[in-house]
């Protein structure tokens, strides 16, 4: 049975949340480049002091962006 809602992006945003990331490239302003699902995609820091070496995860998606963290977020 269905409960009423609805699947679209922000469903599949959820699903994104806690994924692992491989970092292409640090850009000089903190930013990155990102591979995940088979497409490259930009990607911020979930804070300026974050360490640059590491596994990272899907933290939050703003916009077109995917926020970082070096912490494997626990889903709700």
């Amino acid at each position: 049975l269905r409960n009423g809602k609805r699947g679209g992006a922000a469903a599949d945003s959820n699903l994104d949340v806690g994924q692992p990331v491989q970092v292409l490239t640090w850009h000089e302003n903190g930013a990155a480049r990102v591979a995940y699902r088979g497409a490259e995609w930009d990607a911020e820091p979930e804070s300026a002091d974050m360490p640059h070496e590491g596994v990272f995860y899907i933290k939050a998606i703003q916009g077109a962006s995917l926020i970082l963290t070096p912490h494997k977020p626990k889903h709700h």
